[in-house]
C-alpha cells in the first residue's frame, strides 16, 4: 500500500509540473527562453513519472500496480479540481465585469 501513496504524491507533483508545461508552451511571450523551459517541464514530467515507477519496481514490486494507479488517479482528480476552482474563478470575474 506504501507504492500507493508514492503514487499520489508523484502523480500530484507530476500534475503540477504538466500545469506548468502547459502554461509555459501556450504563454503569449512565446521567447525562446520560455520554449526551453517549456520543453524542459515536459521531459521532466515524462521523467518525474518514469523514475517513480522503475523505483518502485525495484523497491516493491509487489506495489507497482498501486503506484501507477495513485498516479493516474491523483492527476486525473487533481485536474478536476483544478477544472472546477478555474471555471469558478472565470463565473465570479465574468460576473463582476458583465
Amino acid at each position: 500500500m506504501i507504492g500507493f501513496l508514492v503514487g499520489i504524491i508523484a502523480g500530484i507533483v507530476s500534475l503540477f509540473v504538466l500545469s506548468k508545461f502547459a502554461s509555459l508552451i501556450t504563454s503569449v511571450n512565446g521567447s525562446m527562453s520560455t520554449m526551453i523551459k517549456g520543453a524542459l517541464m515536459g521531459i521532466l514530467q515524462f521523467l518525474i513519472i518514469v523514475l517513480v515507477l522503475v523505483a518502485v519496481a525495484f523497491l516493491a514490486k509487489t506495489d507497482l500496480i498501486w503506484a501507477a494507479t495513485g498516479i493516474v488517479a491523483a492527476m486525473i482528480i487533481g485536474a478536476i479540481i483544478k477544472y472546477v476552482i478555474f471555471s469558478r474563478k472565470q463565473k465570479a470575474t465574468g460576473e463582476k465585469n458583465g
